[in-house]
Parts: structure tokens; C-alpha cells; sequence
């Protein structure tokens, strides 16, 4: 069934070959360098002898040309709704993730954390399509070269505003020094994310020529040294706080030898951390009397009240709910119904500093219901204090009415 196959090796440091027979053409680097316990990717680019082809392709991820399986899966022809698929039937230790697209003529997978053990192994791709004639296989693997420390030795922190270079360092070779091509690629997120910055330069008797650059996203990106030294850090100026993550940096030596086209590939990565002290950035009433204090900083500020009587409330509860907003490094704390009348301060502190800000609050609002009775009740007591003033001055009527016939008699009598 398998009768178009292409073999081809792939290692993490050194160089690429691009071979071409019987229709079909592959590059590959020779040797591809990564630190210990870094992802790094591996590429295997191939063209088959029919551009068109539409049926299954299988790739083979092993060691060498007759070692053991380390990935394979195949890309299925297109469904019902015209969507190819990959269906992986082996994944040792569940370590490999496809990257390329096979459709696109990319077989590169992705191994997750370098190990010790992975040092020196020789590996080799495979492709195989459904029909066809012959079967080409090359040199049977490169080289994987595994250095450095663990991942975790390679953190960079840096404070909002500031700056931060994060290291990556090659080496070319000796006797390639002199007319090679040095292209830095540096991606964020993932091995193959976004690219942010695209650097190549041309080296010649170890002088600079050809020298461009390409892709600098914001222009906040510099190389911080003479790539032709083997250099590649890259230093972000005026760091953000969601410049933190992943930043993946490609070296790719290219050069020429007896005809043939090679490329040196090196991997690193680091950990960017971005820090910022603890500010607040509104304090503010609401309706309702309400008090909402709202504060950013990385690590996430933590937020706390002080009442008139000078007291420290107790945090997140019902009367003093705190959220964090973690995509905006932000933390919002309330005060639900103050309790006092006079002034609130706000405190926003982490490991890096320290804010604080006061708000005058007016006190607790007197309660709608007891407003509602005084309402109906001032008619009602008006009413009441007229009915008052009626039966007295009725009463007095009364009274001098009964007094007037006894002043009668009495004037009579005289």
C-alpha cells in the first residue's frame, strides 16, 4: 500500500540538507540544538511527486532508519464536509505534537521537554502516500543535541516600564564563520506562536553584510550584541504586564558546502515575569452609597479598608467583597453599605509596594421604609392637630354659652 516514502533526518543543532530524487524533494537540518527541559520543534519540509494528491499521508517519527517508533500518525483524506483529519497511532510516553501540516507539505512535530536521555539519539521522518512508484529514504538520522539547564533556570523578571533581555547564545562553526547566514527568529506563547521579531544577517571574513530586519512588533525589540558572536539575546524595552509568558528563540546558521545547502538549527526559551507595585487606580462612591476601590499591580494587589474609628475591616466578606481580575492584573474591593459616617482609606499592597487613597463616605442612608411611614403620617398628624384645635375652641363656645344666661339673671337681681 505505502509506495511513495521520503526519509529524512532531523537533530536539534547543526545543519540542513535539501536532497532531491525521483520527484520528490526534502530539507531537513542535520542537527537541531535545545536546552534540558525545553520544548523545541523538529522540521521535516518535503514536496511529493504529485502536487495534486489528495489521498492519506502517513508520517513516521523514529530513531534512525530502522529504530523504534517515536510518533506516527496519518492525514486522512477529506471527509463529508471536506475537512482532513490526523489520527495518531503511536505517541511514545505522549511526549510529541504534531505542528506541521502534512497538507502543506510539513511534517515538524513538537517534542514537549527535552531530557538527558535525548542527548545524541539519531532521528529520521518518513512520509508515505497512497500509490505511486519507488521508495526514497536518506542518510538514516540526525543528531539531537540536548545542553544547558532546566527549564526552570531560565526566568527573567522585569517591572512595568522597564526593560528585560531574555539570553540565547549559538555557535558557528569554525570553518563556516566566514560565509554564513545567521536568521534570528524569536516567537512568543508556543515553539512555532507568534513571531515578534526577525532578524538576519550576512557574515563575511567576520564582518557584517546583508544585514536586515524584518519583523519587529512595536519596535520594543533589540538584539543586545553582535549576532557574529554567537549572541542572540533579545532585550523588550518598556515592559507591559501581558509581555509576561513564553518567548521561543530560533537560530538558523545557513551555509554552503560543496554545493550542498546546510542549516545549523538552535533552540532556547525563557520565562518572562513582568512585576509592577501595587497602585489604585479609582476610588469612587456608587449608587446605593456604596464604596468600589479598584487597584492594579502583578502580583495581584490585595486590598484592604480602614473605617473612620481607624479599625481594619475584615476582607472578603459579604460586606467587603474583593474579585480579581486576572487577564487585566486587577483586583476590585467594595464596601457594601458603610456602616460610618466620615473617611474611608483604601490600602492596595504586594511584594512590590504599596498605595493607599481616602474617600469621604456620607454614612449608613436612613431606611426608604421609615421614610415612606413619615410620609403618610405628617397628613395625618395635621389632621389630628386641627381636630385638636376644633374640639377646644368648640368646648370654650360651650362653656361661654352656658355662663351668659347666669350674667342675665344676675343683672335682673340688681
Amino acid at each position: 500500500m505505502m509506495l511513495g516514502a521520503v526519509l529524512c533526518t532531523l537533530v536539534l543543532s547543526a545543519s540542513a540538507s535539501r536532497l532531491s530524487r525521483n520527484g520528490w524533494t526534502m530539507e531537513t537540518p542535520d542537527t537541531v540544538t535545545g536546552r534540558l527541559g525545553s520544548p523545541v520543534t523538529v522540521y521535516c519540509k518535503f514536496t511529493p511527486p504529485h502536487p495534486r494528491y489528495t489521498g492519506n499521508i502517513t508520517i513516521m517519527w523514529k530513531a534512525g532508519r530502522t529504530g523504534p517508533v517515536y510518533i506516527k500518525y496519518t492525514n486522512y483524506r477529506p471527509d463529508s464536509q471536506g475537512k482532513y483529519q490526523n489520527v495518531i497511532d503511536v505517541n511514545e510516553g505522549e511526549r510529541y505534537r504534531v505542528i506541521g501540516n502534512p497538507r502543506r507539505n510539513d511534517a515538524t512535530i513538537k517534542i514537549n521537554q527535552l531530557r538527558g536521555e535525548d542527548n545524541n539519539k539519531l532521528w529520521s521522518c518518513r512520509v508515505e502516500l497512497q500509490g505511486g512508484d519507488g521508495k526514497f529514504e536518506t542518510d538514516p538520522g540526525a543528531r539531537l543535541i540536548v545542553t544547558g539547564h532546566e527549564e526552570k533556570l531560565r526566568s527573567v523578571t522585569g517591572t512595568k516600564g522597564g526593560d528585560a533581555t531574555l539570553p540565547c547564545s549559538f555557535t558557528i562553526p569554525n570553518t563556516y564563520q566566514n560565509r554564513a547566514t545567521v536568521t534570528v527568529l524569536w516567537r512568543r506563547g508556543r515553539p512555532h506562536g507568534q513571531l515578534v521579531f526577525n532578524y538576519t544577517l550576512g557574515l563575511t571574513a567576520r564582518t557584517n553584510s546583508g544585514e536586515s530586519e524584518t519583523v519587529n512588533e512595536g519596535n520594543r525589540y533589540k538584539l543586545v550584541r553582535n549576532v557574529g558572536d554567537g549572541d542572540a539575546s533579545l532585550k523588550i524595552r518598556g515592559l507591559e504586564l501581558n509581555d509576561t509568558g513564553r518567548y521561543f528563540c530560533h537560530v538558523h546558521v545557513m551555509f554552503i558546502m560543496e554545493g550542498s545547502h546546510q542549516d545549523q538549527v538552535t533552540q532556547d526559551m525563557s520565562r518572562l515575569q513582568v512585576v509592577a507595585p501595587a497602585v489604585i487606580l479609582s476610588l469612587s462612591l456608587v449608587a446605593g452609597g456604596d464604596i468600589v476601590c479598584s487597584a492594579e499591580g502583578e502580583p495581584p494587589a490585595n486590598i484592604t479598608w480602614i473605617d473612620p474609628e481607624h479599625n481594619t475591616l475584615p476582607i472578603n466578606t459579604n460586606h467587603t467583597p474583593v474579585t480579581h481580575v486576572p487577564d487585566k492584573h486587577q483586583t476590585v474591593g467594595e464596601i457594601r453599605g458603610p456602616r460610618l459616617r466620615g473617611t474611608y482609606r483604601c490600602v492596595a499592597e504586594n511584594t512590590q509596594g504599596r498605595d493607599s487613597r481616602d474617600i469621604l463616605a456620607p454614612g449608613p442612608q436612613s431606611d426608604g421604609s421609615f421614610i415612606t411611614v413619615m410620609l403618610w403620617l405628617m397628613p395625618a398628624a395635621k389632621c389630628l392637630f386641627l381636630l385638636v384645635i376644633g374640639i377646644v375652641l368648640l368646648c370654650k363656645t360651650q362653656d361661654s354659652r352656658r355662663l351668659h344666661p347666669e350674667a342675665k339673671k344676675r343683672r335682673s337681681s340688681v
